[in-house]
Parts: C-alpha cells; structure tokens; sequence
C-alpha cells in the first residue's frame, strides 16, 4: 500500500479541495435533510481549513480544476454521490498520510478522522436513499 506523503501546502491544498467538494455537493443536493448534514461537514471542514492555514501562514487556495472539470460532466443524478465519493477520498488521503515539515497533532488528526466518518455515512446515506427511488 502506498502512503502519501503531505507537507503544509499539499495538505492545504486537500483540505482546500474537501470544502469545494463538499460545498459543491450540498448545492447539488436535492434532499434537503442530507443537504443540511453536508452544510454542517463543510462547515466544520472549512474552520479546520481556516486554522490550518492561519497557523501556518499559508495563503487560502482555489480547489484543484481537474475537480471543477470532471465535475461539470457529471448528471445531475450522480452529482452529489459522486462528489461525496471525491471528498471521502480526499479526506481518507489527508488521514493515512505520513506528514513532512510539520507535525498533524492530535487535535487535527481527531478533526480529520471524524470529517472521514462522517462523509462515510453521508455518502452511505446518499447511495441508500439512490437506491430508494429506483
């Protein structure tokens, strides 16, 4: 198995990522109860992007374009599943990386680990309720 290895600007750059998937998921939400628990993920995400770069004197950066691309060619039917399925794996990159320059702490790790579970059961919740209406 291959570990990432992230330093401060490449994990800014996946955490800039995740707030784009995840706000781009909730917009193309239709369920307005799952819409609301993607807006509270991307909330938490967003403060723990802010953190990170303040702390590190990092300048905030735009998501990377291949996301806004592929994004663009998806059906509004597989949107929102697919773009949680984007940001688990940005989020489950950030979790199992090996970091160089700096050292995560417990607190980020904690962050990180529980934003990974939760887009885990949102996209669960979101396949569920696909698979529901066929």
């Amino acid at each position: 198995m291959l570990i990432p290895v992230l330093n401060k600007e490449s994990t800014a750059q996946e955490l800039a990522n995740l707030c784009w998937l995840l706000n781009e998921s909730k917009n193309s939400c239709n369920d307005s109860n799952l819409r609301w628990k993607i807006a509270q993920l991307a909330s938490d995400t967003e403060e723990l992007y802010e953190s990170f770069i303040e702390d590190f004197n990092l300048l905030p950066l735009e998501a990377s374009n291949h996301y806004k691309e592929f994004s663009e060619k998806l059906s509004d039917g597989e949107r929102t599943e697919s773009l949680l399925s984007f940001a688990f794996n940005s989020v489950a990159v950030i979790d199992c990386a090996r970091y160089e320059e700096f050292e995560s702490g417990n607190e980020f790790r904690n962050k990180i680990k529980f934003i990974r579970n939760e887009t885990l059961r949102l996209l669960h919740e979101k396949k569920g309720r696909s698979n529901e209406d066929e």
